[in-house]
């Protein structure tokens, strides 16, 4: 199974939507997500803007399905997308929106940080 967020015009995620497999594999089993983001349109509308997203991915680091215990696996675009996230599209990860003016970004974990005195 695979997540598919949809993003408004400023990417911020409206919902995510799960998809069998089957739609997005293509002929050698591998995952593509153009395929995913064309049958999220060819349901939603063909000017939904959609990103692949991993139930499986949070603060930059893959957990195991089964056990929730971190892996060895991709972290997929930093934290799995859930509505009001942003996409940023520089650093292709979901992140929240900033949450002070003096919060950065980690870009190891993709969560805002306070500077440190």
């Amino acid at each position: 199974m695979a997540y598919f967020a949809e993003l408004d015009s400023d990417n911020t995620v409206l919902r995510t939507v799960l998809i069998d497999n089957n739609v997005i594999d293509n002929a050698e089993g591998l995952e593509k997500e153009a395929q995913g983001v064309a049958f999220c349109q060819s349901l939603f509308g063909s000017e939904t803007i959609w990103k692949q997203t991993s139930r499986n991915t949070r603060e930059g680091i893959h957990y195991d399905s089964q056990t929730n215990q971190p892996d060895n696996g991709f972290a997929f675009r930093g934290n799995y997308a859930t509505p009001g996230m942003i996409y940023d599209a520089t650093h292709d990860a979901f992140i929240v929106a900033k949450p002070t003016s003096t919060a950065v970004l980690n870009t190891t974990t993709y969560v805002w940080e306070e500077p440190t005195k």
